[in-house]
């Protein structure tokens, strides 16, 4: 497989943009294990009632490596690629691996300027199953993109960088616990499946990768979400701080007084649990 990879690369003349984050999982077991586990989440999605059909939507569709397994597991693919390039191989490459009903459509497109009705319109499933191989320059921002502007979402499943992904699904308490675990756990839940070697990928990257599934939470109304992203950001502004001073030094007086008010005056950002901070969120709506 690295050498087919190689291959299409090589023949067809393709640059790889480092500035892009371009690493093209190469690895047939992985890529086999990555499919499967899609394909299960979204039967599973089905059997539920959660969606209707068996789709999928791949962010970073890259050359097609994993798009012709997804193929092979009976889920119609619509890719999203950033680079023209490399949308263009995935397109030639795959016209000969579509199999049954399954239908395969790629779209040069940059994310992170999708707007929400563009992206509804992608998949014909009320709600979404979304799978990717995220470049490590643009992942944290195209997991917020997905849980703040997208709500027919169910499950993400991501292959993102060691050191992000232990960020995303860490616990409170933890050294790497910040801004970003707290506002992923607002919306999801987050359950690593298993890590992913530097030699997997080419151009081989100088880190290891990890695949997570977010699975999407229907609690916690996002009315209050802009307020409660305000808290959280300000609250970790200076996470060796007491909670209560953190909050001072960004002029948030009435944060300070909710932090108070809850018993919190001693605790420091990366103590409190997404619970927490939606209880503080609370406390600072209640207060005049």
């Amino acid at each position: 497989m690295p050498g087919r990879t190689k291959n299409v690369l090589v023949s067809s003349g393709k640059t790889v943009f480092k500035s892009l984050g371009q690493h093209y999982l190469h690895d047939q077991g992985i890529l086999k294990k990555i499919a499967s586990l899609t394909a299960g989440t979204c039967h599973n999605l089905i059997s539920e009632k959660i969606m209707e059909q068996p789709s999928v939507i791949e962010i970073g569709s890259g050359i097609g490596n994993l798009t012709g397994y997804l193929l092979e597991n009976g889920l119609s693919v619509t890719g999203i690629e950033k680079e023209k390039h490399s949308c263009e191989i995935a397109s030639r490459e795959i016209a000969g691996l579509r199999t049954g009903d399954c239908s395969c459509i790629f779209y040069h497109l940059d994310f992170l300027e999708l707007s929400s009705d563009r992206f509804s319109r992608l998949d014909c499933n009320s709600k979404k199953l979304v799978v990717g191989n995220l470049p490590y320059n643009a992942a944290s921002h195209i997991i917020i993109k997905c849980l703040e502007e997208f709500n027919d979402i169910a499950v993400m499943k991501f292959m993102v960088q060691k050191e992000m992904g232990e960020r995303l699904a860490t616990a409170p308490g933890s050294r790497v616990y910040g801004v970003i675990s707290v506002l992923c756990g607002f919306f999801c839940s987050i359950k690593k499946e298993f890590n992913i070697p530097a030699a997997c990928f080419i151009p081989r990257p100088k880190v290891e990768s990890v695949f997570l599934t977010f699975t999407v939470k229907s609690e916690n109304p996002p009315q209050d979400y802009p307020i409660f992203k305000n808290i959280v950001k300000c609250a970790f502004s200076q996470r060796r701080k007491k909670l209560v001073n953190a909050l001072l030094s960004t002029g948030n007086e009435k944060m300070a007084a909710a932090a108070e008010l809850l018993g919190w005056g001693s605790k420091r950002a990366e103590e409190l649990s997404v619970a927490d901070f939606i209880n503080m969120t609370k406390a600072y709506r209640g207060i005049s």
